[in-house]
C-alpha cells in the first residue's frame, strides 16, 4: 500500500501523458461531476483560486528545494520510475531522497486535485464538524479551493501533540488517510486553511516511511514561507502561514499495512467519533496486490468498525487502469472486475446468507472469502467454509450509501502556476460514501 503514480498502477501500464504538461499548462481545474463523464465546459480558477493553488505548490517547492535542484534528480527520478514499473517498492520508498523525489514530482498535482475534490465535497464535510461540546458547527470558510477535514478525537492518534485549550471550543475535522502520504497532507491542510475557527487533525497510514516527509511539510503548512530581507513592509506583513497557528493542525504517521491490523487495532485508528476515511489512489492497490479476497474482508472489517456518519473517499484512477483479476491462467483467461463494481458490490449489498452468497457464487460473483483464482476456501470434506458463511451473514456491518459519483474527471492545472519541473494533469474517478447506523442498532 504504497503511494504511485497512476502509470505504476499495472505493470504494463501507459505513462503519463506528455501532452500537458508543465505546471503552467493550459486548462483549467474541472468541478467534481457526479455524472458517470466529465464533460462540460471548463470554468477558468479566479484569481483567489489561482493564487491559492500557487500557495501549495510553493509549499512543495519550498520543503523539496534542496531535491529539486541537485544535478541528480533527473537520475534519481528515473530510478524511482524503474523501480515502480518493476513492482519493487521497497527500492522505490526505503530511501528518503526517493521519497523525496517522488513527493517532488508527483505529489503536487495530487494535492491540488485532492483540495479541489474536498472543497467540492465541502457540504458533506460540514456535518463532521463537530465543536468539543458535541454541538454542530458551521464551518464554510472562504478560501479559495482550499481543503480539509477532520474531528477531533483526544488519544485516537498517535504521536501527536495534544491541542492546547486556550479556552475556546473550536469545531475540529479528523482523518484516517489509509496509504496517505505527501499529497493528503498539504491538501489537508489546504482545506483547513478555509475554516479558520477549525481544528483539523490527519492520521497518515502507509506501508512506506512517509513519517518525516509529512512532518516536513506540516511545518511548511504552519510556518510562514521564506520572503526576502528586501521585501516591502506591506508584503512582510502579509507574509503569512497557510494554517495559523499551527497547533490548528495535527499530523500523525503510522508505518503499518492496514491489511494486517486484527479488528481491535482498526477500531482503534477510527475511533469512536465520525470522521472522514481516505483511500486516494490506494483502494485499486490493494485488490491487485493483495487480492480481491484480503481487500474484501478489509472493507467489510471498517464497515463494521466505522461509527455511523462517517464518510469514505474513494479516488483512483479510472477506467481499465482501475481493475482487478480473478481466475487461473493468464491474463486473457482471467475475468476482470472493475474497482468501481467491487467496491460498490462490498458496501452497498446488504448482509447476505449462507444461500445467498452461494447463488452470487454460482452467478460468478466475488466473495471476502474467495481465493485470487476464483474459487473458494474450502474444508477438506468439500463443504464451504462454516466461518465464512458467519461472516458474510454477519448483522453488525454499517450500511453504507453512496453520496456522490463520478467515473471519470480530468484535473488540470490552471495557466500561470509556476514549479521548477514539469508536472502533468491527471485523471481520476472518485466516490463517496456515508456509513448509516449499523443494521443491528436500526429499529
Amino acid at each position: 500500500m504504497v503511494k504511485k503514480p497512476p502509470s505504476a498502477s499495472k505493470s504494463n501500464a501507459k505513462p503519463p501523458s506528455r501532452r500537458a504538461a508543465t505546471a503552467t499548462a493550459s486548462a483549467k481545474s474541472p468541478k467534481p461531476a457526479s455524472a458517470a463523464d466529465e464533460t462540460g465546459p471548463e470554468q477558468p480558477l479566479s484569481p483567489e483560486g489561482l493564487r491559492a493553488h500557487q500557495t501549495l505548490l510553493n509549499i512543495f517547492n519550498d520543503a523539496f528545494a534542496p531535491a529539486l535542484h541537485l544535478k541528480s534528480f533527473t537520475q534519481r527520478l528515473q530510478d524511482v520510475k524503474q523501480a515502480l514499473y518493476n513492482r519493487d517498492f521497497g527500492a522505490a520508498f526505503g530511501r528518503e531522497d526517493f521519497l523525496e523525489v517522488y513527493a517532488a514530482r508527483w505529489s503536487p498535482t495530487r494535492a491540488l486535485c485532492y483540495a479541489h475534490v474536498l472543497r467540492g465535497i465541502e457540504g458533506h464535510l460540514a456535518a463532521l464538524l463537530v465543536s468539543h461540546d458535541g454541538q454542530r458547527a458551521s464551518g464554510n470558510g472562504d478560501a479559495a479551493d482550499g481543503v480539509g477535514l477532520t474531528r477531533e478525537c483526544p488519544g485516537q492518534i498517535p504521536d501527536a501533540e495534544e491541542i492546547p485549550d486556550d479556552g475556546a471550543e473550536k469545531p475540529a475535522l479528523r482523518v484516517l488517510a489509509i496509504g496517505g502520504g505527501a499529497a493528503e497532507t498539504v491538501a489537508f491542510g489546504s482545506y483547513l486553511s478555509s475554516l479558520p475557527t477549525t481544528t483539523g487533525e490527519i492520521h497518515l497510514l502507509d506501508t512506506g516511511p512517509w513519517g518525516g516527509i509529512a512532518q516536513r511539510l506540516s511545518a511548511h503548512l504552519t510556518t510562514a514561507p521564506p520572503i526576502s530581507k528586501y521585501a516591502s513592509a506591506a508584503a512582510k506583513a502579509a507574509n503569512a502561514a497557510l494554517v495559523s497557528p499551527e497547533d490548528r493542525l495535527r499530523v500523525a504517521f503510522s508505518q503499518e499495512d492496514i491489511l494486517a491490523l486484527d479488528d481491535a487495532a482498526l477500531a482503534r485508528l477510527l475511533g469512536p467519533e465520525p470522521l472522514l476515511v481516505t483511500l486516494l489512489f490506494t483502494l485499486n492497490e490493494l485488490y491487485t496486490g493483495a487480492g480481491i479476497a484480503a481487500t474484501t474482508s478489509f472493507l467489510r472489517r471498517l464497515s463494521a468498525a466505522v461509527p455511523a456518519g462517517s464518510l469514505l473517499l474513494v479516488i483512483d484512477s479510472p477506467g481499465s487502469y482501475s481493475e482487478a483479476a480473478v481466475g487461473r491462467g493468464g491474463d486473457r483467461e482471467k475475468k476482470r472486475y472493475p474497482m468501481q463494481w467491487l467496491l460498490d458490490h462490498t458496501l452497498l449489498q446488504e448482509p447476505r446468507s449462507g444461500r445467498k452468497r452461494q447463488r452470487q457464487r454460482q452467478e460468478g460473483v466475488p466473495a471476502a472469502n474467495d481465493n485470487d483464482d476464483g474459487d473458494a476456501d474450502e474444508k477438506a470434506d468439500g463443504g464451504t467454509d462454516d466461518k465464512a458463511d458467519a461472516d458474510a451473514a454477519r448483522t453488525d456491518c454499517a450500511v453504507w450509501e453512496k453520496l456522490e459519483s463520478a467515473d471519470s474527471v480530468w484535473f488540470r492545472l490552471a495557466d500561470g502556476l509556476r514549479y521548477p519541473i514539469r508536472l502533468e494533469d491527471m485523471r481520476y474517478q472518485m466516490h463517496l460514501y456515508r456509513a448509516c447506523p449499523q443494521i443491528d442498532n436500526r429499529t
